[in-house]
């Protein structure tokens, strides 16, 4: 059954690009099913039907022609209850709603089972028998697998039809990469760069000191301008997010920087020419650099002096509208472009250039405001004023859309909200499974926690604040005083719940741009623990921080990475109690030592397990670092990538030897991997014994859902079951099946089901 389940799973991936292909997988269902017929119907969005699509054993000139209405029949039955049918005898059914010449006039056996993506129903697969044999539950139960498969591959094409339908009336669809998740609806505003950096001419000056004085008050104005852009957003992002207004202002006085400015004016140069020459030379540095962080940087040096060459001209901004509902689409959008929009009025962002891990992208997902960067040939003049639907799940941009386009992605939205709404409402009771085990969920956090007031209604806790995040955003290391702002922030925000921070975790692929770490095998090199034992300067100025932070909250935790000897964790944790010793003399409300513990991500750990709990408050098991090591497979690489799987059964049984011997210790383990985040790994992981999931925070109500709808017996049985099998495509197989047995498959669809 498993060797046909993965055949069938082939088939569907590949029947996204070649739809033809289902009308294969029909026939080989029923010849699973041993039935007379199957069939699979398709919703049509623009004429809320149900189109036969493929179908084996109903007349071949039926496919693509007839259709259901979403109200009619037994079809219609299942969509509208999203619930499966098994009767013996489907002419007696009330619904029932005879369609002549198509084959089915002595259909007696009838299985239909709804296909749901996203909570909304696709399409409905269906079976047939014409004979006496009735279907079974086994049937049954094959049908919901197959369904749950083929749901993203049906929403898909179902999406493709709709959209080639809106480009063949308008032609105005665009593709994009998508930056951060979400529909938008709305109007566009286009932002102008009437100057461009790249077309400021060369211009002798006949006064170079009149030209620096230039340069000075373009500066500081736009330093000013800076600091006003920051103040605008501090109640909407924490501070980790806002320092890039500072590295921005430090760029703006850097001394290298000013002696090349200089340089340029010396020689003549009028100040926007040297402008030109000194930002673009140090962008084209940045853009070569083999670290994807650091070319990232690039667009935001070319923005600053882009900007700073518009001051010197003295351009002037005409006073900008922000409809409500704005879209905002530029060339290249800038963090201080996000910032001059007001909050209430940001629904959506479209740019020409930029990627997911470029400022503004970033700040787009801190801001929960979709985006999608990235648009080859986009005009973006002409989109100004027009009406627009972006899609941040898919990375399409829909100018002027059709009214059946429109009046889908609305629905959309609606059912958004209710989700919303729903996650909402389970957040009020504490996260539990259906007879009542519980299970606290914790976010992780780095470069965006939430700060709204629902933070800490929605999550137990944080489960990992990934420090490295606003050590990448700055220019240098951040002092003592600031790296305790930034944590005391966090602290404050979680109101007593827990807070478990990471010291610096660097090396690998997380270079910082003013420490480079060059290596010949980053991920087994200077990395994690290993780097802040051979700078301990830093580490304890980093410790200090944080035991000044926690003064008078008590909810600090911390944790070490990459923890691959006992003795490293005994010497890190000795410079913690020297650290609290020498804030205790200076301080004596500086408070008890807090919780200390590691990070499970090195294969060696696993088996020292119950050495290192002895020592240890508590156990985090980091699952992305820990399968890349068990399997051998560097994550980001393209070649080896597809054999990362953090539910393979290798990683599930290192999971359940870390919770048994910390367990024995009386040490707690959570995880804090985008393994707690996956609604499979997440039901795994609660069955392995782990005693709290940290994710991100898009995951936390669908993770929340699936725990009120999941038995701990349940999870247990499949962990059992899930060990004992012989890949992580087998796991997810099988799992798929368990699911959509329990009526759960509704929640496998979407980002958070995916590797």
């Amino acid at each position: 059954m498993n060797l046909r389940l993965r055949q069938w799973q082939r088939l569907i991936a590949e029947a996204r690009s070649e739809p033809g292909l289902l009308q294969d997988l029909m026939i080989q269902v029923s010849q699973a099913l041993k039935a007379d017929s199957c069939s699979l119907f398709m919703v049509h969005h623009a004429s809320e039907q149900f189109v036969l699509m493929a179908s084996n054993g109903l007349a071949p000139e039926a496919i693509g022609t007839l259709k259901v209405p979403r109200d009619k029949g037994l079809i219609g039955t299942i969509g509208q209850r999203q619930e499966q049918l098994r009767l013996k005898d489907a002419r007696r059914h009330p619904a029932f709603l005879e369609v002549p010449g198509i084959g089915e006039e002595d259909c007696r056996a009838y299985l239909g089972v709804p296909v749901l993506h996203q909570g909304r129903v696709v399409g409905v697969l269906v079976a047939q028998q014409f004979g006496r044999r009735q279907f079974s539950s086994a049937d049954e139960a094959l049908m919901l697998t197959l369904s749950a498969q083929l749901a993203e591959s049906l929403s898909t094409l179902a999406m493709e039809r709709l959209l080639d339908e809106h480009t063949e009336r308008l032609g105005q669809r665009l593709r994009g990469q998508p930056v951060s998740p979400g529909i938008a609806i709305g109007k566009t505003v286009f932002w102008s760069s009437d100057i461009s950096l790249t077309s400021v001419p060369d211009k002798q000056a006949d006064d170079p000191q009149a030209e620096l004085d230039r340069l000075r008050a373009a500066t500081r104005s736009l330093k000013e301008e800076l600091e006003t852009a920051a103040d605008a957003l501090r109640t909407t992002l924490p501070e980790t997010e806002l320092l890039l207004f500072t590295a921005f202002g430090q760029i703006l006085t850097d001394a290298k920087l000013w002696e090349e400015l200089q340089a340029h004016v010396a020689r003549g140069l009028w100040a926007p020419a040297a402008v030109r020459k000194t930002f673009t030379m140090y962008a084209t540095r940045l853009a070569d650099a083999e670290q994807g962080y650091l070319a990232e940087r690039s667009e935001d040096l070319l923005d600053l002096g882009q900007r700073l060459v518009r001051k010197l001209l003295v351009e002037k901004r005409k006073e900008q509208r922000w409809p409500k509902g704005t879209v905002l689409v530029a060339e290249s959008i800038s963090a201080t472009m996000l910032a001059a929009v007001p909050r209430d009025r940001l629904v959506g962002l479209v740019s020409m250039r930029g990627s997911p891990t470029s400022h503004a992208g970033i700040l787009a997902r801190a801001l929960g405001v979709p985006a999608i960067f990235g648009i080859d040939g986009l005009e973006t003049q002409a989109l100004d004023g027009r009406e627009i639907i972006i899609d941040g799940y898919r990375g399409d941009v829909l100018v002027e859309p059709a009214a059946a386009v429109h009046a889908h992605y609305k629905d959309r939205l609606r059912e958004e909200e209710a989700r919303l709404r729903r996650w909402r409402s389970l957040s009020k009771q504490p996260a539990a499974t259906r007879d009542g085990h519980r299970v606290p969920l914790m976010v992780n956090v780095g470069s965006s926690l939430d700060a709204s007031d629902e933070l800490d209604a929605r999550a137990d806790g944080v489960g990992l604040f990934r420090t490295e995040v606003p050590f990448m955003l700055s220019e240098r290391f951040l002092s003592e005083e600031e790296q305790t702002g930034l944590y005391r922030k966090v602290l404050k925000a979680m109101k007593g719940k827990p807070v478990m921070i990471r010291t610096l975790d660097i090396g690998g692929d997380k270079q910082l741009p003013y420490f480079p770490i060059e290596d010949p095998n980053p991920f087994l090199g200077w990395r994690g623990i290993r780097v802040s034992l051979d700078h301990p300067e830093l580490f304890l100025v980093q410790i200090r921080a944080m035991l000044k932070a926690n003064r008078g909250l008590a909810n600090l935790h911390i944790v070490l990475p990459m923890v691959s000897q006992t003795d490293e964790f005994l010497e890190c944790r000795d410079l913690i109690r020297q650290a609290h010793q020498e804030l205790l003399a200076e301080d004596r409300k500086i408070g008890d030592l807090p919780p200390v513990g590691l990070v499970v991500e090195v294969p060696s750990s696993i088996f020292q397990i119950r050495t290192l709990a002895r020592h240890a408050d508590f156990v985090s098991i980091g699952t992305n670092d820990l399968t890349q090591y068990l399997l051998a497979v560097d994550r980001g690489n393209e070649r080896v990538a597809q054999g990362f799987d953090a539910l393979h059964p290798a990683v599930l049984n290192a999971v359940r030897e870390v919770v048994r011997g910390a367990h024995r210790e009386q040490c707690p383990v959570h995880v804090c991997g985008e393994m707690a985040g996956d609604v499979m790994g997440a039901a795994l992981l609660v069955g392995l014994g782990v005693d709290g999931l940290s994710m991100s925070h898009p995951s936390l109500g669908r993770v929340r859902e699936l725990l009120a709808g999941l038995t701990l017996s349940q999870a247990q049985a499949w962990a059992r079951s899930a060990r004992g099998l012989d890949s992580g495509a087998e796991v997810r197989l099988w799992l798929t099946r368990e699911f959509a047995k329990y009526r759960l498959g509704y929640l496998l669809s979407g980002v958070e089901a995916r590797r």
